[in-house]
């Protein structure tokens, strides 16, 4: 499902707020539910499902703006998980953030009601703000189911052409070929966790060709049990989407911060572990900042990602990665395709 909100709607300052979704570019199961909590998309099937959704606000000259993701799962009460937050610009064009999440969908009761994910936003820059709503700026959404999300470790099916007649197809033939596919298509490797706890980053003055390591200690979804509580390794090869998002209490002497992804595979660098770093975004003092970034990865079984967080304070003083929803130090990968 995807889709963009074509009216304007008006955010309430230091309050976590659904956001509206009027026009629908793509809805194949007819998930969203277009009235007054017109952002929702309801799942029609059990499974973990890609949810991603950015904001556009107005030029504004403090606080703190934020792309935000809502949901109820299991039959819970309403979660906002914030994504990128940021500092506002005076050009609306700099204040588009944007957020991704894994988020599983079990309870499913019908067009309209059981589990939902829907976009939300976040500003606390002192009034009501409406949001921006142009041809080429404008808050938008979308959700896929990507996986069953159910405890698997099929290999990628070879796919072996089918034998010509006379030669029979045989029982191993066809489990191997068809029922291993369906099986792994159904449950393709998934993986995200958070951090849970808070530790501390320290100031650093240029990014890192290779960043500092953030562990985390809350696994939310990891199908083909592929991660270690620092580094994530690719179980099957394939293209993979990844995200890293890494949320900060920040000092006095705040300037700048980067989410990052450490990869090592001979794919990139000739083999060297790097960091893929989003881009670096100026962050307010003493306040939360979250960065994020996202690749889409060709990998190799056994090749391996990490979370990597960079922050620059005049002081050298360290930030403290959070924990605590909503604004939350998270990675996840998702395969895509062979």
């Amino acid at each position: 499902m995807g889709s963009q909100l074509a009216t304007s709607q008006s955010v309430t300052n230091n309050t976590l707020s659904g956001v509206f979704i009027d026009a629908e570019l793509l809805d194949t199961w007819n998930g969203h539910r277009q009235n007054s909590n017109g952002g929702n998309y309801y799942a029609p099937i059990q499974g973990i499902y890609l949810c991603q959704a950015a904001i556009a606000y107005p030029g504004l000259s403090s606080g703190m703006v934020a792309a935000v993701i809502q949901t109820v799962s299991g039959g819970g009460g309403l979660t906002f998980i914030g994504g990128q937050r940021v500092p506002p610009r005076a050009s609306p064009r700099n204040n588009q953030p944007y957020a991704a999440f894994l988020l599983a969908q079990t309870q499913i009761l019908g067009w309209g009601n059981g589990d939902f994910v829907g976009p939300a936003a976040f500003q606390n820059t002192g009034g009501a703000v409406t949001l921006v709503n142009l041809s080429n700026q404008f808050p938008w959404f979308s959700a896929r189911l990507v996986s069953q999300g159910t405890t698997s470790s099929l290999p990628v099916p070879p796919l072996t052409t089918f034998p010509s007649p006379p030669t029979v197809l045989s029982s191993t033939f066809m489990n191997t070929n068809v029922r291993d596919t369906v099986k792994f298509l159904v449950n393709p490797p998934v993986f995200q966790a958070f951090y849970s706890n808070s530790a501390s980053l320290a100031s650093q003055t240029t990014l890192p060709a290779t960043g500092t390591l953030l562990g985390m200690n809350n696994t939310y979804v990891d199908n083909y049990t592929t991660f270690s509580g620092t580094v994530w390794t690719a179980p099957v090869a394939g293209i993979y989407f990844c995200y890293a998002q890494v949320a900060l209490t920040t000092n006095t002497g705040a300037q700048a911060m980067a989410a990052g992804l450490t990869v090592t595979s001979s794919n990139y660098n000739s083999g060297t572990t790097f960091t893929y770093w989003g881009g670096t975004q100026g962050c307010l003092s003493s306040t939360t900042n979250v960065a994020v970034t996202k690749r889409r990865l060709r990998l190799n079984a056994n090749d391996t990602l990490s979370l990597a967080g960079f922050y620059r304070d005049s002081g050298a003083a360290a930030a403290t990665v959070l924990g605590a929803a909503p604004w939350q130090t998270t990675m996840f990968t998702v395969w895509e395709s062979a």
